[in-house]
């Protein structure tokens, strides 16, 4: 679903990555589109914006960091983690499982890896909490399998970190439900880049939810702007879940696939 009640993520996207990009002509370049095409979807998502909350402002901080909502002054936050503090007001979203992506170059480069002790001898780009992030704890077939990782990228930031790993640097652990953001966002040339890793594996991923300080009194922008995250959110994540559950193999076959099955797929 790329549009609802008349703002179309694939504008949103183009917008954010004009932003990050610094202008039409570079925005154009990195997502594969002609420059009209970019200044279209612009002009196209302000119309819809000035038609619906013309007034509403967006100040929106992206850090891996555990804000503190209340005393630095935080509306809403995403987080993808368990939530410790039971003071907040949460929206769950759902969950976005994990799995192990590189570019083709890297892995004609480096080789496929065949086993989870393989990835030991592999370069990674390094992402996530400082304690977890160089071990690996995969599930598969035969259940949970451990294995050390390091690589020398180690960065915060999903979006720098995925183009790490289009750029070959190294495998990655990436959140199936941002590639599947990807494809409906206008990045699908980013997503089509990618090869998953050792496709019978994935790491479950935390349960996402939308956390607000626990106000008495919401402001009506607050509820807006949550409304439209999980309008938007919950279906790329079902759809994720869904997609994971048809790509485990059954109970009865997992043994014989696990041993069978290529190392390599298409993302």
């Amino acid at each position: 679903m790329t549009e609802t009640n008349g703002i179309d993520l694939n504008q949103v996207a183009t917008f954010v990555r004009v932003m990050e990009a610094g202008s039409f002509t570079a925005a154009a370049r990195t997502m594969g589109l002609p420059k009209s095409s970019v200044s279209r979807r612009i002009t196209l998502l302000e119309k819809a914006l000035l038609l619906r909350y013309p007034k509403v402002q967006i100040e929106m901080v992206m850090t891996a960091r555990n804000v503190d909502l209340v005393n630095e002054g935080f509306d809403l936050a995403l987080r993808a983690k368990r939530l410790d503090d039971s003071s907040l007001m949460a929206r769950h979203l759902g969950r976005s499982d994990m799995a192990l992506f590189a570019s083709r170059t890297y892995l004609q480069r480096a080789g496929v890896p065949q086993r989870v002790g393989e990835l030991a001898r592999h370069r990674f780009v390094l992402f996530g909490d400082l304690r977890r992030r160089h071990e690996l704890r995969l599930t598969g077939a035969a259940g949970e399998e451990t294995v050390p990782v390091d690589g020398p990228l180690v960065l915060d930031e999903m979006e720098v970190a995925v183009d790490a790993v289009v750029a070959g640097v190294g495998i990655g652990l990436i959140p199936l439900g941002y590639l599947r953001f990807l494809e409906h966002g206008g990045r699908g040339a980013t997503r089509r880049s990618l090869v998953r890793v050792l496709p019978r594996y994935q790491i479950p991923g935390a349960e996402l939810n939308l956390v607000s300080p626990p106000n008495a009194y919401e402001p009506t922008r607050v509820k807006l702007f949550r409304d439209f995250l999980t309008e938007r959110l919950r279906p790329l994540l079902r759809a994720d879940a869904a997609s994971s559950s048809r790509e485990r193999p059954p109970a009865s076959t997992r043994a014989g696939a696990r041993a069978t099955a290529s190392s390599e797929e298409p993302a």
